[in-house]
């Protein structure tokens, strides 16, 4: 399960990466923003993913705590 969510968080964050390339590369004023919702919607989903797997690494090694 873990390793489904930082795999998750990984895709997430390239996704972001190639959604921010357009929006660089967009005609349009609208066209660049929906390109930019679009990255910050993948850039939440991935800070999400990876927020959950600290919490469950936290609370399976509770002496390994990460910074």
């Amino acid at each position: 399960m873990i390793f489904e969510r930082v795999l998750m968080a990984r895709r997430c964050r390239k996704l972001a990466a190639e959604w921010r390339s357009l929006a660089e590369t967009a005609m349009t004023a609208e066209e660049r923003s929906g390109h930019l919702i679009v990255a910050e919607h993948y850039s939440a989903l991935a800070e999400a993913a990876e927020r959950s797997v600290k919490a469950t690494l936290e609370e399976r090694f509770p002496r390994m705590r990460t910074a």
